[in-house]
């Protein structure tokens, strides 16, 4: 019994060698492998970080074809990044096929949901309605940035844009409650000052012209940018106006034209002295006055806008775009045109604003 003992150690002994020099070479290669597919992923990583470097620098230069040709390119080029959401952004702010660009928004919504690009896609989603006049569905936009996204850095313009909404839809009311919340959590100026317009504007609509009269001298003894000052300058001297005080609206009036005269609200301020003094002579004009947002598809349209333009001393800008005209009225109605002037900002392809008559 004692001579066998040994017998089955040594066996189990060699019987554990070739276990080991099979599986060996198996571990060199399952590492070997898995250096090999991890240094891929790596230079793909490395590649589509340029890759995404290169659109970056081309959409700052204003290329639009190279961007949308290197954004394709990419979707292609690397299906799982984590970048897709950028990109597809990206790809809507340079199309101006609407369609197309509701397109990728709505990619990102549906498919990049967690990611922090979902929330500006909302957002551009909203202005899209916006500019459409589709102002319920804008404002739902908008309130799913509040939803979803609680503590993205676009909450307090999605609630500005949200004020917006429901001003232009005659809801003056719920527009000030959302300009007084965006107020109280923007923590950027220009949101700031916005909301405060808004809020003013809110009080002009509802009626309310001796709150909207002492919001807007507030307003226009602070310090704000020139753009916005010269829109509370307007708002003021149409508060007087509606208040019966004509001649203090006309002072403030002169004030806009002496001190911004290159301003579209100089050039309104410019026309309402002019209809005041018509007016004194019992020459009315009965027709008013109407804002008219021009937006181009082609260079050849715009540039014969800006020769337009030019004639009447105002200098636009040449951009593309789709095509899109708003009529409001009457002229002294400025807060109208104020509220397509805001939800057009920033907006690629806006052309400028006239007056007509």
């Amino acid at each position: 019994m004692k001579s066998r003992c040994p017998a089955k150690r040594k066996n189990r002994e060699r019987s554990d060698f070739p276990v080991n020099n099979f599986t060996m070479p198996l571990t060199q290669f399952g590492l070997l492998s898995l250096l090999l597919i991890l240094l891929a992923v790596n230079n793909v990583h490395a590649g589509s970080r340029e890759d995404l470097k290169t659109l970056r620098i081309t959409q700052s230069k204003g290329d639009r074809q190279k961007v949308a040709r290197l954004g394709s390119l990419f979707l292609n080029k690397y299906p799982g990044s984590k970048d897709i959401p950028e990109v597809l952004f990206v790809l809507a702010n340079v199309n101006d096929d609407l369609e197309k660009k509701r397109q990728s928004l709505g990619q990102i919504k549906q498919d990049h949901g967690d990611s922090p690009w979902a929330a500006r896609a909302y957002l551009e989603m909203g202005k899209i309605y916006l500019l459409k006049g589709d102002n319920i569905l804008a404002a739902r936009e908008f309130s799913s940035v509040r939803k979803k996204y609680g503590k993205s850095p676009f909450l307090s313009e999605a609630i500005l844009l949200t004020g917006i909404s429901h001003l232009a839809n005659g809801d003056y009311g719920e527009a000030r409650l959302n300009f007084e919340k965006a107020l109280q959590t923007a923590d950027n100026d220009d949101i700031k000052t916005r909301s405060k317009v808004g809020i003013g504007d809110s009080y002009y609509l509802a009626g309310e012209f001796r709150t909207s009269l002492n919001f807007y001298k507030r307003l226009s003894h602070g310090k704000i940018k020139n753009e916005y000052k010269t829109k509370v300058l307007l708002n003021l001297a149409l508060s007087h106006s509606a208040l019966g005080d004509h001649d203090e609206a006309n002072k403030v009036l002169q004030r806009l034209v002496k001190d911004y005269p290159s301003s579209l609200e100089a050039y309104r301020a410019s026309k309402q002295l002019s209809d005041f003094e018509n007016n004194k002579r019992g020459n009315e004009d009965e027709r008013g006055s109407y804002l008219q947002v021009g937006v181009y598809s082609t260079l050849k349209g715009a540039a014969k806008y800006k020769s337009k333009l030019s004639d009447m001393g105002l200098d636009p800008s040449i951009l593309e775009g789709e095509v899109y005209k708003v009529l409001l009225g009457p002229y002294g109605d400025a807060i109208e045109a104020q509220i397509v002037s805001e939800s057009l900002k920033n907006e690629k392809g806006i052309d400028s604003f006239v007056f007509e008559k």
